[in-house]
């Protein structure tokens, strides 16, 4: 499996299609953290290692 890299356009792309996604980012900001961070750790949490999340992904 090829890696992938975080970008974060694409990721918040991702979370406004997702409800799932979008949802923990949400949380993630009301817990403090930046828009640009809570992208990032979602990205690590929910995409990563995830065969259908990161195919999503890399089709954005």
């Amino acid at each position: 499996m090829g890696e992938i890299e975080y970008c974060p356009v694409k990721m918040k792309k991702f979370a406004d299609q997702d409800a799932l996604l979008a949802k923990v980012v949400k949380d993630l900001q009301q817990r403090g953290n930046s828009e640009e961070e809570a992208l990032h750790l979602t990205f690590n949490s929910y995409v990563l290692e995830d065969f259908e999340m990161e195919e999503i992904f890399k089709n954005l």
